[in-house]
C-alpha cells in the first residue's frame, strides 16, 4: 500500500516529491488482486496466524520461505501478540478501493518501478501499467524473487535504486 500512498502524494502534491521508487506496487485492483485481497480478508476471520501464513505464500517465493522457516516462525510469534485484526481489515479495505490509474499521467516525477518476476500478489503487470501511465517511468523486473524484494534480494534491489537515484 505504500506505493499507492506515494503515487497519491505525487499526484496531489508534486512539489513535495523529487523522485519515486515504487516496489511491488499497484495503482488499481484488477480482478486477480481483488480476489486475493478478499481471500486475505476472509483469512483474518481465522485469526492472525492464518493470515500470516497466507501472506507468506503471497509475499515470498516458496524456496525463500522454506530456507527461512525458523525466522518466519519467530516473526509470526512476535507479531501475533501485537497485530490488530481491525487495522489489517481496514488496510485491506483501503487497498480494495485503490484506483489511481487514470491520474498517473499527472505524475511528472522521475519514477522507478521495480517488480519481482515471481510476485504472485502484485504481478509485474501492475508495475508495467504504472510505468506506461507515468510520464517519466522506468520499469525493472528482478528475476527469481516474489513481492518483498528488499528482503528476498536486498542487494539487487538496492543496486537498482542506487543507480536510479544517481541519475535523477
Amino acid at each position: 500500500m505504500g506505493g499507492a500512498v506515494l503515487m497519491e502524494l505525487a499526484i496531489h502534491h508534486p512539489e513535495r516529491i523529487r523522485s519515486l521508487v515504487l516496489i511491488s506496487s499497484f495503482a488499481y485492483t484488477d480482478n486477480h488482486l481483488n480476489r486475493t485481497l478478499k481471500r486475505l480478508l476472509k483469512t483474518l476471520t481465522s485469526g492472525y496466524d492464518a493470515f500470516f501464513d497466507a501472506c507468506l505464500k503471497l509475499t515470498y517465493t516458496p524456496k525463500f520461505v522454506e530456507k527461512n522457516r525458523k525466522e518466519f516462525r519467530k516473526i509470526k510469534t512476535i507479531n501475533s501478540k501485537t497485530a490488530s485484526i481491525q487495522v489489517l481489515e481496514d488496510t485491506i479495505n483501503v487497498c480494495l478501493n485503490v484506483d489511481l490509474l487514470d491520474d498517473l499521467n499527472n505524475i511528472e516525477t522521475p519514477t522507478l518501478i521495480i517488480a519481482g518476476a515471481k510476485d504472485v500478489f502484485t504481478p509485474p503487470r501492475h508495475g508495467i501499467a504504472i510505468k506506461n501511465a507515468v510520464q517519466s517511468g522506468k520499469f525493472i523486473q528482478i528475476n527469481g524473487v516474489g513481492h518483498n524484494l528488499p528482503v528476498e534480494k536486498p542487494e539487487d534491489t538496492y543496486l537498482q535504486i542506487r543507480d536510479f537515484l544517481k541519475i535523477v
